[in-house]
């Protein structure tokens, strides 16, 4: 009997080792006023002074989450520049738009309590009236709320 206890204890003990500990952030995606309301993936990409990495996240309303490993290696000193990618595929009335934005995000945004990413495409004309995009190939912009720091564009009059 003792032997039994003994490989049930082990047994569970190891399958909290392999176990993956996850970093839940809050987190709302907003793409032209509308909140994803669909599970989505999300990439981060980091790059440091040797190299690039791609880390997937996984985001559903109000949470994004990924390891924790990768989350530290996200806020890591060695961690230079950070990109969120978010790509997705809307149908409506009978089309279908494929997005694909590339955000660059800071070490700041991710240590705070919240985030709030409101993402505009620029294909739209409304939104084509009010902002600038990013550059020449990015046809869209993106503000950021969050209890520590705002990050508005400015707006056309």
């Amino acid at each position: 009997m003792k032997k039994i206890i003994i490989i049930c204890f082990l047994l569970l003990s190891s399958k909290n080792l392999v176990a993956q500990e996850i970093k839940n952030l809050s987190f709302i995606l907003v793409v032209d006023d509308e909140i994803i309301s669909t599970q989505s993936k999300l990439t981060f990409i980091i790059t440091t002074d040797t190299s690039t990495e791609n880390l997937s996240a996984l985001y559903y309303p109000g949470t994004l989450s990924l390891s924790k490993s990768d989350y530290e290696k996200i806020v890591s000193p060695a961690t230079k520049t950070i990109y969120l990618k978010y790509n997705s595929t809307v149908y409506l009335d009978g089309k279908s738009t494929y997005y694909d934005f590339e955000i660059e995000y800071q070490k700041a945004w991710l240590q705070d309590l919240y985030n709030i990413l409101r993402i505009y495409d620029l294909n739209s004309k409304k939104y084509k009236k009010k902002f600038e995009p990013l550059s020449s190939t990015k046809n869209y912009t993106f503000e950021l709320s969050s209890p520590n720091s705002t990050f508005l564009r400015v707006r056309k009059k």
